[in-house]
């Protein structure tokens, strides 16, 4: 960037910006993050082959589709509604997502304390400072680098979430209220 024969000016003004709108800039950095966690890798391959192969065109992902995160910040609920209702597969995946991010956040929760938990921590921090520096351009490839944390992330809390709940479900739970029974 510093080959840009404009770039010191460039720079100064940047600041300013962001200087003057801190709390509006990280607004916009944070709801453009949506597309990181819930974005369709679906319809980026269905573009692509709707424009190479024409015939092999699906109604079931769509071809174009609007800025989902644009149309929440102008508060269009309507055009998210209509996605998620005309294309259940991109939304089941999108779901998915959803869980798959949501678990692996959760599992410093169900990690005992010392190394795996400081590990689990610093790996969610990690995961969420990619997802805030790439906000602006997201797409959905650029979550391919994380995703070798994000996996065992996930299943350390599927596996021992399950563990701690059914330990708690006997030791302390609704086994013991049937014991006062």
């Amino acid at each position: 960037l510093r080959g840009y024969f404009y770039h010191d000016e460039l720079a100064v003004m940047q600041k300013e910006f962001i200087k003057e709108k801190v709390v509006p800039y990280t607004l916009f950095h944070v709801y453009k993050m949506i597309p990181f966690f819930l974005g369709s890798g679906f319809n980026v391959a269905h573009a692509i082959l709707a424009v190479e192969a024409p015939s092999m065109r699906s109604s079931l992902f769509p071809t174009e589709q609007e800025n989902l995160t644009s149309a929440i910040l102008r508060g269009d609920y309507a055009v998210v509604w209509r996605n998620i209702t005309a294309y259940p597969v991109v939304t089941l995946e999108r779901l998915s997502w959803l869980i798959i991010f949501g678990l692996a956040f959760l599992s410093p929760l169900f990690a005992p304390a010392g190394p795996v938990r400081r590990f689990l921590v610093l790996a969610s921090l990690f995961i969420l400072s990619m997802a805030f520096l790439s906000s602006p351009v997201i797409q959905p490839r650029y979550r391919v680098p994380i995703e070798p944390l994000l996996w065992p992330m996930f299943l350390y809390c599927l596996i021992f979430g399950y563990y701690t709940l059914l330990s708690w479900y006997k030791n302390r739970g609704f086994a013991k209220q049937k014991a006062q029974l």
